[in-house]
């Protein structure tokens, strides 16, 4: 009996367009071929200047799937988005960087950012790099122009949500972040300063996205050339950055590209000289205090959202430490234990810095 109510269920459950849970032996296991091939298949030819129901359904999918957790559906997504974008029409071309990819870069959805920055770093390159096409074929999207659509798509306006108002500057960060990527700052003089003032003026307003406004600039020193570096350094100081952890690891960066650089008087010439350590020890101690992701306005109430993470300015200061060794290693081992008994015993309460420390010291 059990039998048959068995193959009865089976039988119904095919008649309902429900699958046989009977499979032969040489039948495959189910795959996500269909999935993959939609992902393969995405339509490449250049975009619409106007929507229409078609060009609209056609868009929000690649859209989702530019922000997808799985990276193969992302790179397939930003192949098709690139490669229709830069075949189509300059009034195209806006459309998306005002409507889509600049205003995609202040959602936290999935890899949205991952996905949407991949494409702005690329159409950034192909626009101001030796490419040139705004020159050669969109004529109208000149670097300010471009920089001016990534600031309005990345400003909150009126009173918004604390985690709003956090997605929008981490919007407008991502999007610089295309523009270093794409490696078009410094063939043009004016171009630089501007996203310099952004920058400054973002580390200025928000304690908890200083540390990466400070590493942009540490990423791009090299590229800058020596006499940037030094309007770099400056502008940095003449905010009263200076005396942070990220203007201690930007010293040290700027003097390790540029050993003749001009650094200006405040807050100092050399982090690591001996006159220079107790400073740091004390700028070292209060970013450790003050790294609880709040704002610098904010009285710091509470210290539990403190996390071990370390800021970028250790692994400068121990690269530092570790390039001096190879000429002098007994005027470096004196130098790392005054280090050590001025800025780590006592002063940064946290045993990680000890690990930190002593693991890139002995390797």
């Amino acid at each position: 009996m059990g039998g048959k109510r068995k193959r009865g269920a089976n039988k119904a459950g095919a008649a309902n367009g429900q699958p046989s849970q009977k499979r032969s032996k040489t039948e495959e296991p189910a795959t996500n071929g269909p999935q993959l091939t939609t992902v393969l298949e995405l339509n490449k030819s250049p975009f619409a200047e106007e929507l229409t129901g078609e060009t609209r359904k056609r868009e929000a999918k690649i859209y989702d799937l530019l922000g997808s957790l799985d990276n193969d559906e992302r790179l397939a997504a930003a192949d098709a988005l690139i490669t229709g974008l830069l075949a189509g029409t300059e009034p195209a071309l806006r459309r998306h960087l005002e409507k889509r990819l600049f205003r995609g870069l202040a959602s936290s959805r999935n890899a949205s950012r991952l996905g949407f920055s991949l494409v702005i770093t690329e159409i950034l390159r192909q626009l101001f790099g030796p490419s040139d096409l705004a020159s050669t074929k969109f004529p109208g999207l000149t670097f300010d122009k471009v920089l001016n659509i990534l600031i309005d798509a990345t400003t909150a306006g009126g009173n918004v949500p604390g985690q709003e108002e956090r997605d929008y500057f981490f919007g407008r960060l991502f999007g610089i972040q295309c523009f270093v990527g794409a490696k078009i700052l410094f063939a043009e003089g004016t171009r630089w300063p501007r996203l310099l003032e952004l920058l400054l003026d973002m580390a200025q307003k928000k304690v908890w996205i200083r540390s990466h406004c400070g590493w942009v600039i540490v990423e791009c020193l090299p590229q800058m050339g020596q006499e940037r570096a030094e309007t770099a350094l400056r502008g940095f100081s003449d905010q009263g950055l200076g005396k942070t952890a990220e203007g201690v690891g930007i010293w040290l960066r700027a003097r390790s590209c540029y050993p003749g650089i001009k650094l200006p008087a405040k807050p100092w010439a050399d982090p690591l000289s001996p006159a220079s350590l107790p400073e740091v020890a004390r700028v070292l101690k209060e970013n450790v205090a003050n790294d609880n992701g709040e704002d610098a306005t904010v009285p710091k109430l509470k210290q539990s959202n403190w996390t071990a993470q370390l800021h970028f300015v250790w692994d400068l200061i121990l690269a530092t430490l570790l390039e001096s060794s190879a000429t002098d290693k007994k005027a470096t081992k004196d130098q790392v234990k005054l280090f050590w008994t001025t800025v780590i015993d006592g002063k940064c309460p946290s045993r990680v810095y000890y690990m930190h420390i002593t693991w890139w010291y002995s390797n």
